[in-house]
């Protein structure tokens, strides 16, 4: 199994974030959304075959990882 993490724009992401998004119980809190609106992407590429993204602050912070429960099972 080989993993990399691919540098990307929050563009590239944003299927991913909305399919997140509409998986929560709950709202997630504006102080997190207002940091990723600047935060740096990374798909997580598993196999070649895109399996979740993290996310990034400009100080370095990982804000989140979420992963494609289809691919990663």
């Amino acid at each position: 199994m080989k993993i990399k993490f691919e540098k990307v724009g929050l563009k590239a992401i944003l299927h991913l974030r909305e399919r997140y998004m509409l998986s929560l119980p709950e709202p997630q809190e504006l102080f997190l959304e207002m940091k990723v609106r600047h935060a740096q992407a990374y798909l997580v590429i598993q196999d070649e075959i895109t399996a979740g993204y993290l996310l990034l602050s400009g100080e370095g912070e990982l804000l989140g990882i979420v992963t494609v429960d289809d691919v990663l099972n």
